[in-house]
């Protein structure tokens, strides 16, 4: 599963649309302590329904009184399956007061408790590591196409790096909320998250320099 770009409405402090397009490769999420850089990989994870994302429903929406958004909450997924290059998207929205939600793939809706077939398949090629021991049976198991979420590896060793690379020369994505100046240099793609007014977060474009 490579994501093609992600739209957070309504997601924690992703207020406001925010839409992020992502290269191939390893894309490194950086920002501010606080910034809500960590709710793009949850993001990802509910809309995936993925076992890693048990967030209340209470969690989800936009809760800051002066944020409040009657659509609740809604992540959007453009990605494609590998080894056959098929293009999907999916959503998962949640009402404000939490008492529904549903998911949307390729443009038919389905109640949230009963995803088809073919999105179960999606998920099994998507692993969440949060931490180097993880990271080393994961790169045992993979295979090319697979996509690798990563939050909490923060001061990494070489080895940590070299499996890395390793991961995105085999043809794999790699998203991570990334807080050291290594991680960051061996990335494809920043992107910056920052906070435009106390708990909202939005994306910064950030050019990389080699």
């Amino acid at each position: 599963m490579i994501i093609k770009s992600i739209t957070l409405s309504g997601f924690r402090s992703f207020y406001r649309t925010q839409i992020l397009t992502f290269d191939s490769g390893m894309t490194a999420i950086v920002g501010p302590d606080g910034c809500g850089k960590s709710n793009v990989i949850r993001g990802i994870l509910w809309a995936l329904a993925h076992p890693a994302a048990s967030l209340d429903p209470t969690e989800i929406c936009s809760s800051s009184s002066r944020h409040f958004t009657a659509k609740g909450a809604q992540v959007g997924i453009d990605y494609q399956i590998r080894p056959y290059d098929l293009e999907m998207s999916l959503s998962r929205t949640l009402s404000v007061n939490g008492l529904w939600a549903t998911f949307n793939i390729d443009g038919h809706d389905y109640a949230d408790s009963v995803p088809p077939p073919e999105f179960l398949a999606s998920r099994a090629q998507v692993q969440f590591l949060q931490n180097p021991a993880q990271l080393d049976l994961a790169l045992e198991a993979a295979k090319p196409g697979d996509l690798f979420l990563i939050d909490g590896i923060d001061d990494p060793s070489s080895l940590v790096l070299d499996n890395l690379r390793s991961l995105t020369a085999s043809g794999n994505q790699v998203i991570a909320v990334v807080r050291s100046r290594a991680m960051m240099q061996i990335a494809d793609q920043l992107i910056g998250v920052t906070m435009e007014e106390p708990g909202v977060s939005k994306f910064v474009p950030m050019r990389l320099r080699k």
